[in-house]
């Protein structure tokens, strides 16, 4: 019995407040009989008789709020509603994408697609913060692909690891950039790298508008080769006083290498009987009009050369005299292919 108004006020304020807890509960469960639907029909069936047990349990808490005992078990009616709704969502199978080309991927769900590109990120047809996209099993199509107008097309980042790792017969590309030599235009940073419609590399190494580049690499028809390396200690090629005999006045000899881009070492002429010079050049390529070592008759003379290998590894000796002479050709060093 309550005799004082200020419990009456109290009891009223619970009253309102425990009105306002049903009709939460009231609108929780028509949201939870939505997720339920798409179950299968077993389930569905079970869900659906908790669910129309739940509503009579709210009823029971307006029809019994007129005293304490009935507040404690409006709370506990609406409590069991809310866990059998639970659990009725909790057995729900998960929704799957489509399986036609095209098909929304949602990320943690089943996709069933197995050829289809799936666009992470977008928005209708107009692209939001694009994130990637993957296709499965295509073949002659980007595997992973990523654009952006004004920031990183994809980003890669490991505190400790690779930042990006690429592996099998594939190989990294850089497009041609549609214009001869460095950018004159634009702000770069320090480390990127660009070819040119020539296929010159450059990287910058002072960030700017347009910053401050390096050539790294070029490509030229008339050039080959790379790293040169040097014998320790040299090796004498070839000797044609014991091999060959002299060489004969305007008359040459192919003198074998092997495979290289080119052949560094010196040039030896001895046992001279007339005056001329000797020339060495690749095999196959035409004649300089240059001399490598000059001489007189009864002269030894000697000079250093770096030459080209022939395409199949051989280095021609030419001797322009109307006398004959022997030579020597001693291996210093190559360059690397």
């Amino acid at each position: 019995m309550i005799e004082h108004p200020s419990e009456v006020a109290q009891l009223q304020e619970r009253l309102s407040a425990q009105d306002e807890q049903i009709k939460q509960l009231s609108e929780e469960m028509a949201r939870l009989r939505q997720m339920v639907a798409p179950q299968e029909p077993g389930d569905a069936t079970n869900a659906s008789a908790a669910m129309d047990e739940a509503p009579t349990a709210v009823e029971a808490v307006a029809s019994k709020r007129t005293g304490r005992r009935g507040m404690l078990k409006a709370a506990a009616a609406g409590a069991a509603a809310l866990g059998v709704a639970a659990v009725a969502v909790k057995g729900a199978p998960i929704a799957h994408a489509g399986s036609g080309d095209g098909a929304t991927f949602q990320l943690g769900q089943g996709n069933d697609a197995p050829n289809v590109t799936y666009t992470v990120g977008t928005s209708g047809s107009t692209p939001g913060n694009l994130l990637g996209s993957y296709d499965v099993n295509q073949t002659g199509a980007s595997a992973t692909y990523g654009n952006s107008h004004s920031s990183y097309g994809i980003a890669g980042h490991s505190d400790t690891g690779v930042d990006i790792y690429s592996y099998g017969t594939g190989r990294l590309q850089l497009a041609l950039s549609g214009f001869v030599g460095v950018p004159t235009s634009g702000t770069y940073s320090a480390g990127e790298m660009i070819r040119d419609d020539n296929g010159d590399m450059f990287i910058c190494v002072s960030s700017g508008s347009p910053g401050f580049w390096l050539k790294v690499a070029a490509f030229d028809p008339f050039f080959a080769g790379g790293a040169v390396n040097l014998y320790n200690p040299p090796f004498r090629l070839y000797d044609s006083r014991s091999s060959g005999g002299p060489l004969l006045g305007s008359s040459f000899r192919d003198i074998f290498f092997g495979t290289a881009a080119g052949l560094v070492g010196n040039l030896t002429v001895t046992n001279t009987t007339g005056n001329g010079y000797l020339v060495i050049y690749p095999t196959g390529a035409p004649t300089p009009s240059t001399s490598t070592v000059n001489y007189l008759h009864g002269q030894t003379n000697a000079n250093s050369f770096i030459v080209g290998v022939g395409a199949t590894g051989y280095v021609r000796v030419h001797n322009f005299s109307s006398g004959n002479a022997d030579f020597i050709i001693d291996a210093t060093g190559f360059i690397g292919e």
